[in-house]
């Protein structure tokens, strides 16, 4: 992680986040302007800040979460965030499961505000509350944070605990 302070890394996540509103759902891509999954959106805004090391995800299958019980995209998550009670801080995570795992996920650019990419929309800068993915409102899929910052600090302020839909 880069030498600079919580504060400005958090802002820095968030305004590279916000670059890639419009760009087209492209699924396994990250090209901004032309084409990103919602995975590789959460890639390409923390490499580029230095948040995270850039790699390259092995192949999934588009539709992995309608057919598999195997958390392949919470793991790299995992790998490299903490889970955190919530609710999320800007730069933060939010996964999502959609069909048969944690499968789609956001930027957190200030709760309940979040970057994603979407199918249909691209990446969009929407409301948890009242965002629908698929057939089902995005506020009601139960759902995960995750930080990069697992110790609270005192530029993160305390947050208390939620109660998720399990």
């Amino acid at each position: 992680m880069l030498s600079m302070s919580e504060a400005d890394l958090r802002a820095a996540i968030v305004a590279e986040a916000r670059t890639w509103v419009g760009t087209p759902y492209g699924d396994n891509q990250r090209v901004k302007g032309a084409g990103v999954d919602c995975g590789y959106l959460l890639l390409a805004v923390y490499a580029a800040v230095g948040a995270v090391p850039d790699f390259r995800p092995d192949y999934y299958a588009p539709q992995h979460h309608l057919h598999s019980s195997d958390e392949v995209y919470l793991r790299y998550v995992l790998d490299r965030a903490t889970e955190s009670p919530g609710p999320p801080g800007p730069g933060d995570v939010v996964m999502f499961r959609f069909g048969r795992v944690f499968s789609h996920a956001g930027i957190v650019v200030g709760w309940p505000m979040i970057v994603h990419a979407m199918r249909l929309d691209g990446v969009t800068l929407d409301n948890v509350e009242r965002c629908i993915l698929g057939p089902r409102a995005l506020d009601n899929l139960p759902r995960r944070y995750f930080t990069l910052w697992p110790e609270m600090s005192e530029d993160s302020g305390a947050r208390e605990a939620v109660v998720i839909n399990d």
